[in-house]
């Protein structure tokens, strides 16, 4: 969901397994298969950058595209490179300031106030990111506010998207791109996942169907 037009240097903070990076490698791989691609991934969990390579060996590359993981804070990372990127994606740890569970990948992987904190991830974007580039992330609704309120006067927000997991119930995350740069007019989109009778909208299918085998178009 996340633009790629004129992408071609991704960082994608938190990377996890690498699940988001392949995808969007996958994206840009079918847009363009001439321009060099650089994708970068960054995670604190030596566990899940184990993984990432793993999938990586695994994942089909397009020959003009290169992947770089590291097991490292995006903070000290920031401190170091001297790399730019086109977009930076997250999913970040999102829940802040809240109860903690017990095991601690779960408290990594979720919970933000020790490893990386919302005015964290948007200073580290702000010095990563090209001039145009923007910053897109994933976060649940009520916390996508919060993560508002703290990038303003530093980003902008250019896209929001709402994701409803039906269309009877309220939306339960959103999807925001934000760049250096104040938009005149924000793109606000709404998705819902499944129908009244719990099937996947068509919306949905469209929008994953590269991912998903069984949304693969009928031929």
């Amino acid at each position: 969901l996340t633009p790629l037009k004129n992408i071609y240097s991704v960082l994608d903070i938190g990377c996890g397994c690498g699940i988001i990076a392949f995808c969007i490698g996958y994206r840009l791989s079918v847009q363009s298969t001439t321009h060099r691609q650089k994708i970068i991934g960054i995670d604190c969990d030596q566990e899940s950058i184990q993984e990432t390579e793993f999938n990586l060996a695994q994942f089909p590359k397009g020959g003009n595209q290169h992947y770089e993981f590291y097991c490292e804070k995006i903070q000290d990372y920031a401190l170091f490179t001297s790399e730019m990127f086109d977009l930076i994606v997250s999913n970040p740890p999102y829940f802040q300031n809240s109860l903690k569970p017990e095991n601690p990948q779960k408290i990594a992987s979720k919970h933000g106030d020790r490893n990386l904190s919302y005015d964290e991830l948007i200073d580290c974007s702000l010095q990563l990111l090209n001039p145009s580039g923007s910053l897109s992330l994933i976060l649940p609704t009520a916390e996508s506010i919060y993560f508002k309120k703290s990038a303003e006067n530093k980003l902008y927000l250019k896209q929001e998207i709402e994701i409803k997991p039906t269309i009877y119930k309220a939306a339960n995350r959103n999807i925001m791109t934000f760049t250096k740069q104040p938009s005149s007019l924000i793109d606000r989109q709404t998705l819902c996942i499944r129908d009244g009778a719990q099937q996947y909208t068509e919306e949905y299918q469209r929008a994953t169907r590269d991912f998903y085998p069984a949304f693969a178009k009928k031929t």
